[in-house]
């Protein structure tokens, strides 16, 4: 048995931030010989509810994956997300959340970058994915992700909060959140030896850094 620990973003979906469906399969092969499995993601649980869990085998016993989402905000086990935990000490405030959503308002983000209504903690904006294959329009809304955040970082700063630039978006969140943090903290509860966690984790290390 080995604990098999995944990012969403860059690793589970593609450069539209669509699951892939060849790593699904492999994610359910995992899951039947019998390893843990975890998910750390700045992505919200309805987000993962929507768009990746009903791609999983109905057969197949996901009750002991472990989910980490919102940069470690929100916690649960299995894929039902109504079970899992909201820490309430790493909501940011709406007033915070309002002056970010309308600087994502603004003309020049028209079509690059959207509000997500999905997260509960965080004040977050997200890339507009074009058609499959568009560089210019990725290459448009990377660019569009970094000066949404260089114009929010004050509003983030003052706050006593931080932003995040991640592969598909921009989120503002509780200084104390940290993906990184998260994955060692499963580390330490999954109760496998050390050592053959890492030799396992090492073959798939790609897929999450």
């Amino acid at each position: 048995m080995a604990f098999y620990m995944f990012d969403v973003d860059g690793v589970l979906t593609d450069e539209n931030a669509r699951p892939d469906k060849e790593v699904v399969k492999m994610i359910e092969k995992l899951a039947t010989e019998g390893h843990i499995l975890s998910f750390v993601t700045g992505r919200s649980r309805g987000w993962l509810s929507d768009h990746l869990f009903p791609l999983f085998d109905d057969e197949i016993d996901w009750s002991s994956l472990y989910c980490v989402s919102e940069h470690g905000a929100i916690k649960g086990r299995g894929t039902d997300i109504s079970s899992w935990e909201l820490d309430e000490e790493y909501v940011i405030a709406d007033e915070v959340k309002d002056k970010l959503y309308k600087v994502s308002q603004k003309e020049q983000y028209d079509g690059l970058i959207q509000w997500d209504q999905t997260k509960e903690s965080m004040g977050t904006v997200e890339a507009v994915h074009g058609d499959p294959g568009n560089k210019e329009h990725l290459k448009k809304t990377r660019e569009a992700l970094q000066e949404y955040a260089d114009d929010v970082d004050s509003i983030s700063s003052k706050s006593g909060n931080k932003t995040v630039v991640s592969t598909y978006g921009v989120d503002v969140i509780h200084p104390d959140l940290s993906k990184k943090l998260e994955r060692r903290g499963l580390l330490m509860k999954s109760n496998l030896p050390i050592k053959c966690l890492f030799l396992e984790i090492a073959a798939a290390i790609w897929l999450w850094l």
